[in-house]
């Protein structure tokens, strides 16, 4: 009961403070402020039903859509590290809108060797590199590596339909240095989406990552567009390392007011 109070509480709190147009942002979103808005403004414009999480890690896209969004649709997520995908899926138990699958996204299916890094969140097929920059050369070192069960995107977005049954979905991938790959995983359904984010790097942290033109080239070949790119790393010499890129598909976008923040 105690708990219901502070959620009312902070729900009431939140609405007389947006009426006089703050916006109230827990400390660890600050960062991403302007995301969290222009994300809010896609998914309701859009009345997007279902958000794709793919690279949920430790559920901080999940918390971030839930609490800095306001996003209380549907999100399934995907983790392949065991030990984070048994931490997601009790975490998962509280919240019946929220998936959790034990996979990864790529090309192909199969499975794979997977690189379980120093900062799990930097965990990646690929290996890590500093020639570009060593900016995160402490965490981003293999500390072991599991062989994890990959499926395509088109695989997992036929299984979700078919059990979900949404109509306006939105995919999101942070696979470190992979998200290209879980994108040509879905050459047959990447046009249902309404819109894509996704991570494209200037300064690579992985030995044959994509480049940021290749992300975008591959993107717009398949008719969507990009909406908004907000910086996520930058080095030592304050040069941007990568950025959160989102993109929309212009044939399933409803035409909305462009909100001023």
């Amino acid at each position: 009961m105690e708990v219901f109070y502070r959620m009312m509480l902070k729900t009431i709190v939140g609405n007389l403070l947006r009426r006089r147009g703050y916006h109230v942002f827990k400390s660890d979103y600050l960062d991403k402020a302007n995301l969290s808005l222009d994300l809010r403004n896609l998914l309701t414009s859009q009345k997007v039903d279902c958000v794709f999480d793919v690279g949920a890690n430790k559920g901080q896209y999940y918390s971030f859509l839930r609490e800095a969004v306001r996003f209380d649709g549907l999100v399934i997520s995907f983790e392949p590290v065991k030990r984070l995908y048994d931490l997601l899926q009790k975490q998962a138990t509280a919240d019946p809108n929220w998936v959790v699958h034990g996979c990864a996204l790529g090309r192909t299916s199969g499975t794979a060797p997977f690189n379980v890094m120093k900062g799990d969140q930097l965990s990646s097929f690929r290996t890590p590199s500093t020639s570009a920059t060593d900016r995160f050369h402490a965490s981003n070192t293999v500390v072991a590596v599991e062989h994890v069960a990959v499926r395509t995107l088109d695989e997992a977005y036929d299984d979700a339909i078919a059990q979900h049954r949404f109509s306006r979905p939105y995919l999101k991938i942070d696979a470190q240095g992979f998200d290209l790959e879980v994108a040509q995983g879905g050459v047959k359904r990447l046009g249902e989406f309404v819109g894509v984010q996704c991570e494209a790097s200037l300064l690579p942290l992985y030995d044959g990552a994509p480049t940021f033109d290749d992300t975008l080239a591959f993107l717009k070949a398949r008719g969507l567009a990009p909406s908004a790119f907000f910086p996520v790393a930058t080095d030592q010499k304050l040069r941007l390392i990568d950025c959160d890129c989102v993109f929309v598909n212009p044939d399933r976008i409803w035409e909305a007011q462009v909100l001023r923040y």
